[in-house]
C-alpha cells in the first residue's frame, strides 16, 4: 500500500518493554495472498502482556500499520550454527493462541451478523464473536481496510479509524454509518485545482512534458488473448471511477502565457482511449531489433499525449498476431497519476476485466475523497493558523548554510540526454545488517541511515557537515478525519528539501541517530512545504520560499523489488517515459536511487556528464559506501 515496513525498528521498540527479553518481528506468507507481520517473543519472566497491552505499548511508538498481527510466545528463538538468529526455522503462528481467550458470544442483530462474517472472511477464521478483538484475532492495517472495503459493497458504512477505535463487531455495529466521509460518488468534471506536485511540473519549463508519464505492460495469465470486448468495458469503467483519468489541462490561446493554469475534468471520453497496434511485420527480425523496434513503437504510443486537450491516460494493445501472447500497454500522465496510484488503477482494472471475462457483472468499492476535493481543502489549509509552525520550519535561516556541490565543469547544461550513472553494491550479508541489524540496534530508520552515508561522503567531498537534500513522500498524510485517500488516484505524492546535518559529534552511530530523529521531525510526511509553496496566497509566504536556496540532490529509497500481485493478469514491466525528453533539464544534478534486488542493496548515484566526470561521482559513492560499512562495524554487540 506504499508504506515502508521497518522490521528492525519494530524489534528495537518490542526489546524495550520491560517484560521482554528479546524479540524477533518477520513478515509470514504462509497466505502468499495475505503476508501479515509476525512477533515472536521470549518474555523475562514466565509470561508475556497480553496482545490488547502490546500493541498499545507499540502504538505509542511506531505507526499502526508496523504494528504486527501476530504475537507468538517463545521460550527460546532458534539459532543457525554460528549462533544468529534463524528466522526460517521460526514456527507457524498458532491461530489457537489468536483473540485472547474470550468466551464465544453469537451475533444478535443482523449488523453484527454481517460484520463477523465479513471479519472471519479477512481473516479466514471459522467463526468470530461480537466481544473478540479484532487485532487479537490476527488482524492488521491491511486487514482494516479490506473490512471498510467489504463492509461498503455490504451497504456497511465505515472508516478506517472506526474500525481502529472500536475493535470488537459489538463496538463497531453500533457505530455503522455515524461517520461521513468526503467522498463525491458521482463524476467529477469541470475546473479542477492543481496540487503542489503538478505547479512544480509546469514549472520546470519541459521540453517535451507529454513524454512524462508512467505506465505498465499487462499480460493474460493463462497466456490465450485478451478478450478485447472485456478489455473495452473494463477500460470505460476504470475511467469512469477515477475522476483524474479524465483530465486535462485548461486549453491555451496561441502564443497565450503566463497566470495560473488550472485542469478541466471531462464527464466521460469519447471516443475511448484505447489502440490496437499490429506488431506482427516485426517477427521476422532477429530478437535484439525486434525489441528496439518494438520499444520505438511503445515511445510512438507515449508521445501521444496532448496535455491541452487529453486524454491524459490510454490503453493500446499490442498483438503480434497468431502464436505469440499480446502485451496490453496501459499510460497515464503524471498530471493525473502519480506511481503510488497505479497500485489502486491496477487492481481495478484487474478486478473488472476478471468481472467481465468470466460474464460477470462489474463492481468496485465505493470512491474515497475526490482528487478535486483533497486538493481543495489543502488550499483552504495554506493560510490557516495550523501552518504557522509549519512555516517556521522550512523557513529556517540554516537552510541558507548547507554544502554547495563542487562542479568539475561548471558552466555544463544539466540535460536528461548527458545522465550517466555510477553504482555500488553490497552483498547480501551487508544488505541484511543494514536492513535488519542495523535498524534494530540504533532503533534507526533505513533512510537515515543511507543519508546519514551520504552526509558523510558530501562532508569529505565539501567540507561541510549539512545538507539540502530532495525527498519523496506518498503525500496521503491523514490531516482531516473526514478524508479517506486509500483509493485515491491522482498526483498527490509530494517532494520536499530536507535539511540534515551530522551534528556534532564524530561517532558514526551518534550522528545516525541524530540524522534519524531529524526525519522524524519532519512534520506531516513533508507535506507541507508543498502546500505552502505552491497553494499558498500570501504573497510575503510566496516571496520567501521562492528566495530559499535549491536542493542539489535529488534521494529514493524504493527498497525491494515487490511484483504487483493481481488475479487474472500479469505485470510483466513498468514504464517511465521522462527518460526520452532528452532536452529537457535533469531535476538536480545528482539524483541517488537505492534498491533492493536478489537480497542485494544497489545504489546508483546518476550525475550529468556535463557537469562531473564519472571518476568524481564514482569516488563519492564508494566514500558513501564505507560509511555504511563503517556503521555495520560500530553497531552495538547486542544487535
Amino acid at each position: 500500500r506504499g508504506f515502508r515496513i521497518e522490521l528492525g525498528e519494530i524489534e528495537a521498540v518490542l526489546d524495550e518493554h520491560p517484560a521482554i527479553r528479546q524479540a524477533v518481528v518477520v513478515v509470514r506468507t504462509d497466505d502468499p495472498s495475505n503476508p501479515r507481520l509476525a512477533a515472536y517473543l521470549v518474555p523475562k519472566g514466565k509470561e508475556l502482556p497480553n496482545v490488547s497491552e502490546l500493541r498499545d505499548f507499540l502504538q505509542k511508538k511506531v505507526p499502526e500499520y508496523m504494528v504486527p498481527a501476530l504475537f507468538m510466545p517463545m521460550t527460546e528463538l532458534p539459532l543457525t550454527p554460528n549462533g544468529k538468529v534463524d528466522r526460517k526455522a521460526l514456527p507457524k503462528p498458532d491461530p489457537k493462541l489468536l483473540g485472547g481467550g474470550k468466551e464465544y458470544v453469537a451475533p444478535r442483530t443482523p449488523e453484527e451478523e454481517a460484520l463477523a462474517a465479513i471479519w472471519a472472511e479477512v481473516l479466514k477464521l471459522e467463526k468470530v464473536g461480537v466481544l473478540d478483538d479484532f487485532f487479537e484475532l490476527g488482524g492488521d492495517s491491511l486487514q482494516v481496510i479490506r473490512v471498510v472495503a467489504k463492509a461498503k459493497k455490504a451497504d456497511l458504512a465505515l472508516t478506517t479509524k472506526q474500525v481502529f477505535q472500536n475493535r470488537t463487531v459489538e463496538q463497531l455495529a453500533k457505530v455503522v454509518g455515524a461517520s461521513q466521509v468526503l467522498a463525491e460518488q458521482g463524476p467529477i468534471s469541470g475546473v479542477i485545482p492543481m496540487s503542489p506536485a503538478q505547479k512544480h511540473f509546469l514549472g520546470l519549463g519541459h521540453t517535451r512534458p507529454e513524454l512524462h508519464c508512467l505506465g505498465a505492460e499487462l499480460v493474460t495469465k493463462d497466456g490465450k488473448p485478451f478478450d478485447e470486448e472485456a478489455l473495452r468495458g473494463a477500460l470505460t469503467r476504470l475511467i469512469e471511477q477515477h475522476d483524474t483519468l479524465r483530465m486535462h489541462l485548461e486549453p491555451r490561446a496561441a502564443g497565450e502565457a503566463g497566470g495560473e493554469r488550472v485542469l478541466i475534468g471531462e464527464a466521460k471520453l469519447d471516443p475511448l482511449p484505447f489502440a490496437r497496434i499490429d506488431t506482427s511485420d516485426l517477427r521476422a527480425l532477429d530478437e535484439r531489433e525486434r525489441w528496439r523496434q518494438e520499444t520505438f513503437r511503445i515511445w510512438d504510443f507515449a508521445a501521444e499525449f496532448d496535455l491541452d486537450h487529453g486524454p491524459l491516460f490510454r490503453a493500446g494493445l499490442f498483438d503480434p498476431g497468431p502464436g505469440e501472447p499480446q502485451t496490453l500497454m496501459l499510460l497515464g500522465h503524471f498530471l493525473v497519476a502519480d506511481i503510488g496510484s497505479w497500485q489502486v488503477i491496477l487492481d481495478d482494472f484487474d478486478t473488472l476485466y476478471r468481472q467481465l471475462s468470466s460474464g460477470g457483472e462489474m463492481k468496485l468499492p465505493a470512491k474515497t475523497t475526490a482528487f478535486k476535493q483533497w486538493i481543495e481543502r489543502l488550499t483552504q489549509r495554506a493560510d490557516s493558523d495550523a501552518m504557522r509552525p509549519e512555516r517556521a520550519y522550512w523557513l529556517k535561516e540554516e537552510r541558507k548554510t548547507t554544502a554547495r556541490m563542487p562542479f568539475d565543469f561548471p558552466d555544463g547544461a544539466n540535460q536528461m540526454k548527458s545522465a550517466k550513472s555510477a553504482g555500488v553494491e553490497l552483498d547480501e550479508e551487508q544488505t541484511a545488517a543494514l536492513l535488519q541489524k542495523l535498524p534494530r540496534a540504533t532503533g534507526t530508520l533505513i533512510d537515515a541511515i543511507l543519508l546519514t552515508s551520504v552526509l558523510y561522503a558530501f562532508d569529505e567531498w565539501t567540507g561541510c557537515n549539512s545538507l539540502l537534500i530532495d525527498l519523496l513522500g506518498h503525500g496521503r498524510e491523514p490531516l482531516f478525519d473526514d478524508v479517506d485517500l486509500t483509493r485515491t488516484v491522482g498526483w498527490l505524492n509530494t517532494i520536499f528539501p530536507a535539511y540534515l546535518t551530522l551534528g556534532d559529534s564524530r561517532d558514526p552511530i551518534t550522528a545516525l541517530k541524530f540524522v534519524n530523529q531529524q526525519l522524524r521531525d519532519i512534520p506531516h510526511g513533508g507535506i507541507g512545504y508543498g502546500i505552502l509553496r505552491y497553494l499558498s496566497r500570501d504573497p510575503e509566504v510566496a516571496a520567501r520560499f521562492d528566495a530559499l536556496p535549491e536542493s542539489q540532490i535529488f534521494f529514493n529509497y524504493f527498497g525491494p523489488d515487490h511484483a504487483t500481485e493481481l488475479t487474472t493478469l500479469k505485470k510483466v514491466d513498468g514504464f517511465a517515459g521522462y527518460g526520452a525528453d532528452h532536452e529537457t533539464h535533469r531535476l538536480r544534478p545528482l539524483a541517488i536511487g537505492v534498491y533492493v534486488q536478489e537480497d542485494r542493496m544497489l545504489i546508483k548515484w546518476e550525475y550529468s556528464t556535463n557537469l562531473h566526470r564519472h571518476e568524481t561521482i564514482e569516488a563519492v559513492a564508494e566514500s558513501a559506501r564505507r560509511v555504511l560499512l563503517k556503521l555495520i562495524e560500530s553497531m552495538p554487540q547486542t544487535a
